[in-house]
């Protein structure tokens, strides 16, 4: 089967690309041949490069009424990029481009298979209409499943697939000391690690806000936040953290990079401040392969991913009291913290397999190129293991 990528900006920061971009180089070890259009460039690249047979850059802008011309010009050169590829099907996990998407996947006629990582951001009536034209949806968790199949994706074509860990990357450090020089990291101070894109409904003020209590005992920790605000820049955050009274040895703003894995192993914990419905979180078990405690706000599936029964790992949303807490009982509890941390790369391994969303992936794949799409006798709602 040849698949043809569609990632206009093909960069580590959202967990959908790294979804993509996983299941991807796994079934390519399956005899898939993989192709990749994009736009700008990005962190992936190099890992895409591994294993690619082709990609290509062009300008790629998001489907508008305003522009409609332009669109449909452009979504025909997508479409001749695809078919000159021969490309059997297409996969992306850019929402932002869902109408453009159904319109080039239409001129190319070709399935195309979205991965569903958040809920739809863009309820127009167009975009509502345009969902019918994808061979199929597939989201990591049940109730993102059911957002989209509130807001109108056709219910035989949406598929559970659960997010799996790449535990030949994401794994504990060998030797920490050593890790935190390479990354021009400090081997004597407590590091606290976000991962993620510095948006505001990603929690990042009320993170910094905790930080700043924190720092009122805890002056020797370091913030260190790997993402950025847009492409490439880290937006209003490092005005913000001084307006939290933070000075610049207390905060790092590293970007995107294309080794989150090593900041999370360097790290003494992880905070994922979600204050959002969050679909899954992958940041939260890849920071558990790393054997790295995250804590994690009370929405949408993060509590769930660290466990119930482990309170001190979570606290109320938009809270920056509890979490500066949180942060600072498992500074102090420095056996406790060394404890789970040798307990937590096991737990993700053995819950978040990749190869069982690779199978699970690809057997979606294969029923959208069967002559019917969907298979008609399959439980709605199924998830695919």
């Amino acid at each position: 089967m040849k698949i043809a990528i569609f990632e206009p900006h093909p960069s580590y920061g959202g967990g959908s690309e790294r979804v993509v971009l996983d299941v991807s180089r796994h079934l390519a070890g399956r005899g898939y041949e993989f192709f990749l259009l994009h736009d700008g460039t990005g962190t992936m690249l190099p890992v895409y490069d591994g294993f690619l047979k082709g990609r290509r850059q062009m300008e790629l802008r998001a489907f508008g009424w305003r522009t409609l011309g332009q669109s449909v010009l452009r979504a025909w050169r997508v479409a001749r990029c695809w078919r000159g590829w021969g490309a059997d099907l297409v996969f992306s996990s850019d929402i932002n481009y869902l109408r453009f998407l159904a319109l080039a996947g239409r001129l190319a006629r070709l399935p195309v298979v979205l991965h569903l990582g958040i809920a739809n951001p863009l309820p127009y009536r167009s975009q509502h209409f345009a969902l019918r034209f994808f061979a199929a949806g597939i989201a990591p968790s049940a109730h993102t499943t059911e957002a989209w199949r509130i807001a109108g994706w056709p219910e035989d074509r949406l598929h559970v697939v659960p997010n799996g860990v790449d535990t030949t990357r994401f794994r504990p450090a060998d030797n920490r000391g050593d890790l935190r020089r390479q990354l021009g990291l400090p081997e004597d101070r407590p590091i606290i690690v976000y991962v993620g894109r510095l948006v505001q409904e990603k929690g990042i003020r009320t993170l910094l806000d905790a930080f700043a209590r924190l720092r009122l005992t805890r002056r020797h920790v370091l913030l260190v936040l790997v993402g950025s605000h847009n492409h490439d820049s880290a937006g209003p955050w490092p005005d913000e953290a001084r307006r939290c009274g933070l000075p610049e040895d207390a905060v790092c703003f590293k970007g995107r990079q294309a080794n989150p894995e090593d900041y999370l192993a360097a790290a003494d914990l992880a905070v994922v401040p979600s204050e959002w419905n969050e679909s899954f979180g992958l940041v939260v078990i890849e920071a558990m392969a790393c054997g790295t405690p995250p804590i994690v706000s009370d929405v949408g599936i993060l509590p769930e991913l660290v466990g119930p029964d482990r309170p001190r790992l979570i606290f109320p949303a938009s809270h920056a009291e509890r979490l500066a807490e949180r942060i600072g009982w498992w500074m102090e509890n420095t056996a406790a913290r060394i404890a789970i941390g040798k307990i937590l790369p096991a737990e993700a391994a053995r819950r978040h397999v990749l190869a069982s969303m690779g199978a699970g992936y690809e057997r979606v794949f294969l029923m959208a190129l069967s002559p019917h799409g969907a298979n008609p006798r399959q439980p709605k709602h199924q998830q695919l293991k």
